[in-house]
């Protein structure tokens, strides 16, 4: 029979004990760190198979990368979708016929082995038929084949960690309770609720929303903001609201308030300004902290204006509506849910407080195969329809 682990100090044991028992070891895990643990791994490199290790939001200790860099037989999975590599098995194994595995909630971390509360299985080939073992090894082999070794990334990697540390600390913190309980039908519902008609996702200001970030999702994906036609870069800024057929630019925040980066916009040199910084942001894969800083920066040198946290955001927002939402005094209910207790925060805090626990949230994680058919494009854009759930008039 399968037993339960809930105390950490009976997963180190067996961990440890069946790194000695057996003669392979496989694993799988999003993270992986430093600690007491990892030494009964290292004296065991000769045993370790197959392996993989996940790198999604730079939370996996370069330290472990760097002491493991002595064998070949520990890969990474370097993709950092927003499809987040989660598994933690841990198998250690003769044959199919003597072996034992731990699969639960422990990544190879000082806090899945040690801090946390978490809850695993043991299994073993006692109790259990080949069919399983042969499962863990399917999970094992599939993971291996989307994963590659750490090679020239690693110095890539450590930059990026170190310049991250902000952002990792504060996912290893505890999040608010509200963030942590939405799932993405709590999602769904908030925003029918706070932006639909009736009971479904067809009123008019949420397709009104969905129109301005399809359309300016095609235009970035062609070129760069200095090279749309016509009024799209103003409608872009949410300068004008109606045009090319869609009623309200002005959804996501309007910025026209602001005199002074009105006449900046409207001039050429003003306008490029904002493009050539919009264009740090690349338009897929991932963004990081290093290049959210630097746009912030070239934004602050080009606008030469006090607070521009509602304009920059509504750039991003625009151009990236998977990663960011535009922050403005209408939206201040995203704060709440963010579990951020000022009223206001600084732009030198937007990624840390807004964006890190958006992408690490459940709503945000949800598998893209569990969502509606009708649900797929809010999905796409599900960071900035943050504004549609908790904008008021």
């Amino acid at each position: 029979m399968a037993k339960i682990i809930t105390e950490n100090r009976d997963l180190v044991r067996h961990f440890e004990t069946a790194c000695s028992k057996f003669n392979k070891i496989s694993f799988v895990t999003a993270w992986a760190g430093v600690h007491p643990v990892i030494n009964k791994l290292y004296d065991n490199i000769p045993k370790i198979e197959k392996s993989v290790v996940g790198l999604h939001f730079y939370q996996t200790s370069p330290d472990f990368i760097e002491r493991f860099l002595v064998t070949t037989k520990i890969q990474y999975n370097k993709r950092q979708s927003t499809d987040v590599f989660h598994p933690k098995v841990y198998l250690f194994y003769n044959n199919e016929t003597e072996w034992e595995a731990i699969i639960g909630s422990s990544n190879l971390t000082g806090g899945g082995f040690g801090r946390n509360t978490e809850c695993n299985v043991l299994l073993n080939s006692k109790e259990e038929s080949k069919d399983v073992f042969e499962s863990i090894k399917k999970l094992i082999n599939d993971s291996w084949h989307k994963s590659e070794p750490i090679g020239d990334f690693f110095d890539k990697y450590k930059e990026i960690y170190e310049s991250s540390k902000t952002e990792i600390q504060r996912l290893r913190n505890p999040l608010n309770q509200i963030l942590t309980d939405i799932t993405w039908n709590d999602y769904i519902e908030k925003l029918i609720q706070n932006d639909g008609e009736g009971f479904d996702l067809t009123s008019e200001r949420i397709q009104t929303r969905l129109s301005i970030l399809r359309k300016s999702e095609k235009l970035f994906s062609k070129s760069s903001l200095k090279d749309f036609d016509d009024k799209f870069p103003l409608a872009i800024a949410g300068l004008i609201s109606e045009f090319n057929g869609i009623e309200d630019w002005k959804l996501f925040a309007a910025t026209n308030p602001n005199g002074r980066f009105y006449k900046l916009f409207k001039s050429e040199k003003g306008r490029n300004g904002i493009s050539d910084a919009l264009d740090i942001i690349p338009q897929k894969g991932v963004v990081t902290k290093n290049q959210f800083n630097r746009y912030v920066s070239e934004m602050r040198k080009i606008t030469n204006l006090d607070d521009i946290k509602t304009i920059a955001t509504r750039f991003l927002a625009m151009k990236r509506p998977d990663v960011f939402v535009c922050l403005s005094s209408q939206n201040k209910g995203i704060l709440n849910l963010l579990g951020v207790t000022k009223k206001n925060i600084k732009l030198d805090e937007y990624w840390d407080l807004v964006v890190t626990p958006i992408l690490s949230s459940t709503w945000y994680n949800e598998k893209i195969e569990d969502v509606f058919e009708n649900q797929l494009e809010i999905f796409r854009y599900r960071a900035a329809m943050l504004d549609a759930l908790y904008y008021t008039n």
